[in-house]
């Protein structure tokens, strides 16, 4: 088969497929729910059918209605990677120039063994106690 008849038979394959169709892939856990949803669905009913096709795009229309900002947000923690968020980071710092200040003691700390943290001194210890409980007492005495 020519190059030229391959293409008019791939755009004819295209333009038979409806313009509102959209495909999506779903997980194999959620295929089988799905498929128990369309088979509950399809039970006494016998003045149609409907597909695994017709009942996600029913539900997606549905969900519509009574998605909250919090399914949202459990749904963006369930797909959370850590790359992702550093590639992003990354992305704003290049933009911005700007590298904020606890990724910057972060990298110095993790590539230059430096610790910006000024640690604080320990009081010494003597045979009677802490050197500065031994002064206040003294005073009271």
């Amino acid at each position: 088969m020519s190059k030229e008849n391959e293409v008019t038979e791939n755009q004819t394959k295209r333009s038979s497929v409806p313009e509102n169709i959209v495909k999506i892939t779903i997980t194999k856990e959620a295929g089988e729910i799905l498929a128990g949803f369309v088979d509950r669905a399809n039970e006494g009913f016998a003045a149609g059918k409907i597909t695994r096709q017709d009942f996600a795009s029913f539900l997606i229309e549905k969900a519509k209605a009574w998605l909250t900002e919090k399914d949202y947000t459990q749904l963006r923690h369930a797909h959370y990677d850590d790359a992702s968020m550093f590639e992003a980071m990354y992305r704003r710092m290049r933009e911005t120039g700007e590298i904020p200040d606890f990724m910057r003691e972060a990298m110095r700390k993790q590539f230059q063994g430096i610790d910006d943290t000024v640690k604080k001194s320990k009081k010494a210890l003597t045979r009677e106690g802490i050197n500065d409980g031994l002064k206040e007492n003294e005073d009271i005495a």
